[in-house]
């Protein structure tokens, strides 16, 4: 969440000398419908939406726009196996949809292949509880058996699992594997945008 808020708060006063700047962020269906092996992930992409849509507001009088990329779930290396996810989408079929969306959308706010509405739309719908349902039913990482968030991960011998980096640019240290990400330590932040 900090690389997002330090980069556009470094660049908003350059992109307004220009005639025509656009910030895009990158969010994902995960801010709309939460995939319970990635809490952390599910919070940030959230947090992204919502700055996106504020800082949109705060620049709406100039000549920057403020786009959002919302992907579903692509195959690519993120997590362990998901290359090979059936149910993620092929990531040549995401970035052809997104490079048409640019090109024949070029007022979007928010950038949406078709695959993300289910996820990004769900509340409106009126059907949320089946999305999430269904989201998790078809997460091939996930176990059924996820301790509490915040709660000791132990491996299958009884050993503490040694926590590893968050690829999510938070700071914060998680745990990853079998049981998702697993906040074992908050970050502790403030920052100030100009």
């Amino acid at each position: 969440m900090l690389g997002p808020i330090r980069l556009i708060a470094a660049f908003v006063e350059h992109l307004r000398t220009r005639p025509d700047a656009t910030v895009m962020t990158v969010s994902s269906g995960l801010a709309f419908a939460p995939l319970k092996i990635t809490p952390s992930c599910n919070a940030s992409k959230a947090a992204i939406h919502m700055l996106s849509e504020s800082v949109r507001l705060q620049l709406a009088d100039t000549s920057v726009k403020v786009v959002e990329l919302e992907p579903p779930s692509v195959r690519t290396a993120l997590l362990p196996g998901h290359e090979d996810n059936e149910h993620a989408m092929p990531l040549d079929e995401f970035v052809t949809e997104v490079v048409d969306l640019i090109e024949t959308r070029p007022d979007a706010k928010e950038i949406q292949v078709e695959r993300v509405k289910f996820l990004r739309y769900g509340e409106a719908r009126g059907d949320y509880d089946q999305v999430v349902e269904a989201l998790n039913a078809t997460d091939p990482h996930g176990t059924g058996h996820e301790p509490p968030f915040g709660a000791e991960r132990l491996h299958a011998n009884g050993r503490k699992q040694p926590p590893t980096p968050c690829n999510h640019r938070t700071g914060a240290k998680v745990s990853t594997g079998g049981f998702g990400n697993i906040m074992e330590k908050p970050v502790q932040s403030r920052i100030e945008v100009p």
